[in-house]
């Protein structure tokens, strides 16, 4: 199993070429029970506008897209092969302009400034090249008093052992996401456990914020 895991760990942050189906397969698979909670630990309402950073094969999408009935979503994922995937899973959101997907980086989100009411991610910071960057990049594109939730299952680092250093994996401590997430300017920063192996940490944009920093 660790070899498995081991060989694919170049797939698990941009899922690409003939592995990409299988990829987005066991991303739903693995990330469905933290993408439920960390959902929940947003408190969505109908009317929000959403971003789901890192989404995937899109099971995050398809949960917040059936608790915004009145609201919007939007998703960024660097890797091209799941955009396709997901552009075609929800074409009929697309069309309706309930849903919008680009292909983008967290460090480069091409949203406006204050466009979402809430964003959130899972498993997809291990592989953001600068999570200060990410982090400041998610408070900027939140309107104030909007939520952010940042979830990471440490499952896989617990798998690999040493391996994960030795193939760059960083899984980052509950400690270092609140560290990143309140230099960046959010409030209220939390951790929560979700599992026994996965923490969410949430912050909001202050209300009195009127700009990123």
């Amino acid at each position: 199993m660790k070899r498995v895991v081991e060989r694919m760990a170049g797939q698990f942050g941009n899922p690409h070429g003939a592995l990409a189906p299988v990829m987005a397969l066991l991303l739903e698979i693995f990330n469905q029970p933290v993408n439920r909670r960390c959902i929940q630990a947003l408190r969505i309402k109908p009317g929000d506008h959403v971003l789901d950073v890192g989404f995937g094969g899109g099971i995050g999408l398809a949960r917040v897209i059936r608790h915004t009935p009145a609201g919007r979503v939007a998703g960024a994922d660097i890797s091209h092969e799941m955009v396709e995937r997901c552009r075609r899973r929800f074409k009929g959101e697309i069309s309706a302009r309930r849903l919008e997907l680009v292909e983008a980086p967290a460090e480069a989100l091409p949203f406006p400034d204050r466009s979402f009411d809430a964003v959130y991610s899972v498993n997809s910071v291990t592989f953001w090249a600068d999570r200060a960057a990410a982090f400041r990049e998610i408070l900027r594109v939140l309107a104030p008093g909007g939520r952010m939730a940042v979830a990471v299952d440490l499952g896989i680092s617990k798998l690999l052992g040493q391996r994960a250093a030795r193939l760059g994996l960083h899984f980052p401590t509950d400690q270092e996401l609140r560290g990143h997430a309140t230099a960046a300017g959010f409030a209220n920063v939390d951790a929560q456990p979700l599992s026994r192996t996965s923490t969410v940490v949430v912050g909001r944009r202050s209300v009195q914020s009127d700009s990123p920093t």
